[in-house]
């Protein structure tokens, strides 16, 4: 594989082989609204949070003819000293099946600045075990319970010229985090968009997403 066509888009599978339908769904769902949505308005839809990231991801189930449930009430468990649980109410971020396999998920959404890779890594490492704690919560349900980080990663325009070189390191972390499931995508016709407002002077060039199994 070429260098344009690894930074273009790809997958690391790790653990989750059952997910790979649906991550290939993922990256050509977030490449086909991009390219609608920057002739039309000049918009990417990684740009936005958490719950947007998400839709996009149910989406992507969905037309792998399985099922999505998103936001809903649950009970939640929480590890105490002595090894005891306590209960407390709260929202689950997703419950899915594809391939035949149920799951359930929390998900956390963070903008590395990659142009800083040490910082980069701290916002990474910091919403990886974000999402792994609140995915512990939900183990009981004796499925397999999925930690999602949804990664939008940023840089100024003016180290557009240094875009794949960065770009490169970005993956590359990923990819180093150990059992983790990792998809990426950053269409060409992307990786200069900026958004309007105080972002103005930043790029976001597409979006990466990392999976791994909490329980």
């Amino acid at each position: 594989m070429s260098k344009q066509a690894f930074l273009r888009k790809g997958t690391r599978l790790a653990r989750l082989r059952r997910l790979k339908p649906l991550l290939a769904k993922w990256i050509a769902i977030n490449s086909t609204i991009a390219a609608e949505w920057i002739e039309d308005a000049q918009d990417v839809p990684w740009w936005y949070n958490e719950r947007a990231s998400l839709s996009i991801f149910a989406g992507a189930v969905w037309r792998c003819s399985g099922w999505a449930f998103e936001e809903f009430a649950v009970a939640k468990q929480v590890a105490t000293p002595g090894r005891k649980r306590s209960e407390h109410g709260g929202r689950c971020d997703i419950n899915f099946v594809v391939d035949g396999q149920e799951y359930v998920a929390e998900a956390k959404q963070a903008w590395p600045n990659i142009e800083a890779p040490a910082s980069a890594k701290r916002v990474i490492d910091a919403a990886v075990a974000g999402a792994l704690h609140d995915a512990k919560e939900i183990a009981h349900w004796e499925l397999p319970a999925l930690a999602m980080v949804f990664l939008s990663p940023r840089l100024r325009t003016t180290y557009v010229g240094e875009m794949d070189r960065f770009l490169g390191l970005f993956i590359d972390e990923l990819l180093s985090i150990r059992n983790a499931t990792v998809a990426w995508t950053f269409p060409p016709a992307a990786r200069h968009m900026s958004p309007e407002g105080r972002n103005s002077h930043r790029c976001y060039p597409g979006v990466a997403l990392v999976i791994l199994r909490a329980a």
